[in-house]
């Protein structure tokens, strides 16, 4: 399922990225899902020498892509380092909540939905 939304999205002209807090083990998750193919630039913290929420990992992803920040939607489920570090440079945001209310004193996302499916169907619906 996962491969088949991802190839949907870039199909319908979406450039997709990872932008992602860890250890080099983040790139051994993302080839045993099988989905490298799918992002034009994978940027995990370790490597760069940066975390979210630095605007800093944020920019650099944009920066690969060629894309500016307000044609960037950023989807994520943790709203500091998330939603916050992609929205401080005016990206568009999507909260994945998994059903959890939002803080009042948090971030506040463009959208909220319950489930990454959920948001990657809106996305499309904004093609």
């Amino acid at each position: 399922m996962l491969q088949r939304e991802l190839a949907t999205m870039r199909r319908d002209g979406w450039l997709l990225g990872i932008v992602t807090n860890g250890s080099t083990g983040q790139d051994r998750k993302i080839d045993r899902l099988g989905v490298r193919s799918f992002f034009e630039v994978i940027l995990v913290s370790e490597t760069v020498g940066v975390r979210k929420p630095d605007p800093a990992i944020f920019q650099r992803a944009l920066n690969e892509t060629g894309c500016t920040a307000a044609d960037t939607w950023m989807i994520g489920d943790n709203l500091i380092n998330d939603i916050g570090g992609a929205a401080t440079l005016g990206c568009s945001t999507i909260w994945i909540s998994h059903g959890r209310s939002q803080p009042q004193d948090d971030p506040h996302p463009t959208l909220s939905v319950p489930t990454i499916h959920q948001a990657w169907a809106l996305l499309g619906s904004l093609r």
